[in-house]
């Protein structure tokens, strides 16, 4: 047992190996050591000593090279300032983890991987100097708790409670490049040597107080709170203002301590004149704290993320504070205030929840005055063993429950994104993820739905390839058909307000144990693909069992009346066999003014611009040829273009290419309604580019077989701009139809200049 407790910092590191070896792959693209907000922490290092580049400029390369092509991880930490860009985040983890990056350069040469920054061996690098720093911060912890009068079982159980019963271990192994661990090292060792300044005034114990309370400042500044935490260290309002008084007196450790704590905080402003030539920049752009509108219930007790709903040791924690309070009623208000505050404050923030993945990681910060609230929490039981015993019972269920927790938050059994009382009690005592869609009912301003059950014919896409299967009608994929059935259709018609979500629930079935079969939500203008969004099942079938399954995406922007969605499934492997049935797609028009959810997002849309020409034919807007418009017939309205064989042209529209200048994608989308009362010999669209009434390139479209005979149909051409043309020349539409003795009516016609990204 003395062994045991001697060595309870080691053990747990060796815990955390173990658990970094099982859920980690830093191998992986999607599962990199350095991700979100810390390749804005690290990026320092490579734009100093290897790129030379405090513009950044490198972000899209390493991106591109280490991390996913769907962008699902991308981290965008530059911000722009007065015309210049400087990094989000300050540099306080980049010089803790300097060490580390220089050996990882050294190996990644000599061992002959990229020397780029991003590699393996600089991601294992971050992931050691992690644990490195968590041991150190439990080592303090330790001393931290022996030097307040807890016994050595005590202090070893402490440990391992916040080591192992917090948040602290998903953050350690999962998302070890954020700043948290590292700012509790600093803060437990400022506290630390703080304690020992206090109980023996010495130079050597205020300056390293100082130099590790500036080093969490230069990580977060808010971190500067904990200063506040003095007046409870030194347990009375007299020993505080000696302590305070045998500071300023002592010139050496008042010099010392300012010098130290003044050339750390110099280091920001040194980094933003290089890149900006101001000393002084809020790097965080819009982002910051709403004073007047906290979030403290929400961030204690949320289902979305709730500090004390996912940690509940640190809620048992906070009784603590009646022990504190019965010792002295000085230290209970120093410490209470201090907490308060900090929640108050962190509670603030424009995302109260900071987008954390398990409990609220901005509290770990903080974690050894939660030791120190459970070690007041024992003493004050310590005289009734009944209640102690309990209270160790009841801490060790709940670092069970934690582990339990981790495991479910790494196998994402909790869904990425807002978490609801439905959510977490429909997750709460799963061991493998759902599918599954939640959106909130208030929220939510109206649903339209298709459903497929291929029980019966719907006029989907590719329906032909339905098979018999234990009595029901299912879509079968293998190495003959990799499509499943395709719903296509326009989809702005089926929403009522402008911002809306797509969501698909099938029923799928696979012989494998994980499904290389892709879901897929495309957007459309005409045949123009301008969003694919994919939805990877593989991660919840179970083989040769029907498993359900739901995905939804928001709806991209800028879209038009004639744009469409195309949602189906596509067979990967060669010897998989899928089976899809009871698909359902849900059209859920948002509420104005509800937030965007975290679960899915807005898919990004290469469309960068759009300019519209409309013509109903009830004025003539400028557009030639409208001498054919007549009345009594009309798509909408009471005018309609008549084209006959004294008139085979249709009104036209004209215009210069200069919309389309300097864009390397344009595309021209016609739309219009045309009705004939017979069939059309050979009606066409026609696009003709001139300069100066000299013909450059002629398009031409012909849509006979798009006719209804009787009723008004719609017609689309879509025309990649010709290499032949440039914005200096013209574009003139219209429709012509030459066979003699044929009327056709043309209404509604909608020109549209497309630009699209490279990307």
């Amino acid at each position: 047992m003395k062994i045991i407790i001697k060595n309870t910092v080691s053990i747990i590191l060796i815990i955390y190996v173990l658990l970094f070896m099982v859920f980690k792959k830093p191998y992986e693209e999607w599962d990199r050591v350095i991700n979100s907000d810390g390749k804005g922490y690290y990026g320092y290092l490579p734009a100093l000593i290897i790129y030379h580049d405090l513009d950044y400029k490198f972000i899209e390369d390493y991106e591109s090279k280490y991390y996913p092509p769907d962008k699902s991880v991308f981290k965008d930490y530059r911000i722009p300032f007065r015309g210049e860009t400087v990094n989000k985040y300050f540099p306080g983890l980049a010089i803790l983890w300097l060490p580390f990056f220089l050996l990882a350069h050294f190996l990644s040469f000599l061992l002959g991987f990229p020397t780029d920054g991003y590699s393996i061996i600089y991601q294992y690098s971050i992931a050691f100097a992690t644990l490195f720093y968590l041991g150190i911060g439990l080592k303090f912890l330790q001393k931290l708790l022996a030097r307040l009068g807890a016994g050595e079982k005590l202090t070893s159980f402490l440990v391992v409670t916040i080591a192992l019963g917090t948040n602290m271990v998903y953050y350690a192994i999962i998302e070890p490049s954020m700043s948290h661990i590292y700012s509790f090292t600093l803060i437990t060792g400022f506290i630390y040597f703080s304690l020992l300044a206090i109980k023996e005034f010495r130079t050597n114990r205020i300056v390293l107080a100082t130099l590790f309370y500036g080093l969490a400042i230069l990580i977060r500044p808010t971190n500067g709170i904990f200063i506040f935490i003095i007046p409870f260290l030194t347990g009375s309002e007299r020993s505080f203002r000696e302590f305070i008084s045998r500071f300023l007196s002592d010139s050496k450790s008042l010099f010392y301590s300012l010098l130290t704590f003044i050339l750390i905080l110099l280091i920001p402003p040194v980094i933003w004149y290089a890149q900006t030539g101001y000393f002084f920049v809020y790097s965080y752009g819009d982002e910051g704290f709403n004073f007047l509108q906290p979030h403290i219930f929400k961030i204690l007790f949320s289902y979305n993320k709730g500090w004390f709903i996912y940690t509940p040791v640190a809620f048992i924690s906070m009784f603590g504070f009646a022990g504190i309070f019965k010792e002295s009623r000085f230290k209970f208000f120093a410490l209470f205030i201090l907490l308060a505050v900090h929640i108050y404050i962190s509670s603030c923030w424009w995302v109260w929840h900071y987008t954390s993945k398990f409990s609220q990681r901005v509290f770990i910060d903080f974690y050894a005055i939660i030791a120190i609230l459970l070690f007041y929490l024992f003493r004050a039981v310590n005289w009734k063993p009944l209640l102690t015993k309990a209270l160790n019972v009841l801490i060790v269920l709940l670092i069970v429950f934690n582990l339990f927790q981790f495991y479910q938050q790494s196998k994402w059994v909790f869904p990425f994104g807002y978490i609801t009382k439905e959510i977490y009690w429909d997750s709460f005592f799963r061991l493998t993820p759902q599918a599954r869609v939640y959106i909130p009912e208030k929220d939510i301003a109206g649903i339209k739905s298709v459903e497929n059950d291929f029980e019966t014919n719907k006029g989907w896409n590719n329906e032909d390839k339905v098979v018999n299967r234990d009595g029901n009608k299912v879509i079968r994929m293998d190495s003959s058909n990799v499509f499943s059935a395709e719903f296509l259709d326009k989809f702005v018609p089926y929403f009522t307000t402008d911002t809306g979500i797509i969501k698909v629930s099938a029923d799928i079935l696979s012989n494998k144990k994980r499904s290389n079969t892709t879901a897929v939500i495309e957007f459309r203008t005409g045949n123009i693909l301008y969003s694919y969004n994919t939805f990877y099942p593989g991660a919840y079938n179970k083989k040769d069992e029907w498993t359900h399954i739901e995905f939804a995406v928001y709806i991209p922007e800028p879209v038009t009346n004639e744009d469409f969605v195309k949602v189906f499934f596509f067979k990967g492997a060669d010897d998989e066999i899928f089976y899809v049935d009871n698909i359902k797609i849900d059209f859920i028009s948002m509420k104005e003014g509800a937030e965007l959810l975290d679960g899915f997002k807005k898919p990004e849309s290469k469309i960068t611009k759009i300019i519209t020409f409309g013509n109903d034919m009830e004025s003539e807007r400028g557009w030639k040829n409208y001498k054919t418009v007549t009345t009594g017939i009309a798509h909408s309205g009471n005018k309609s273009s008549k084209i006959d064989e004294f008139s085979p042209y249709s009104i036209a529209f004209e215009k210069g290419l200069k919309y389309f200048k300097n864009i390397n994608n344009p595309y021209i989308v016609v739309h219009s309604y045309v009705f004939s009362e017979t069939l059309p010999e050979n009606p066409r669209i026609i696009a003709a580019f001139s300069n100066k009434g000299k013909t450059i390139d002629y398009k031409a479209f012909y849509f006979r077989d798009k006719i209804i005979p009787g009723q008004w149909s719609p017609v689309e051409y879509v025309i990649p701009l010709p290499d032949s043309v440039s914005e200096e020349d013209n574009v003139k539409i219209y429709i012509w139809n030459p066979a003699k003795g044929e009327t056709m009516y043309v209404d509604d016609m909608k020109i549209e200049f497309i630009s699209l990204s490279d990307e």
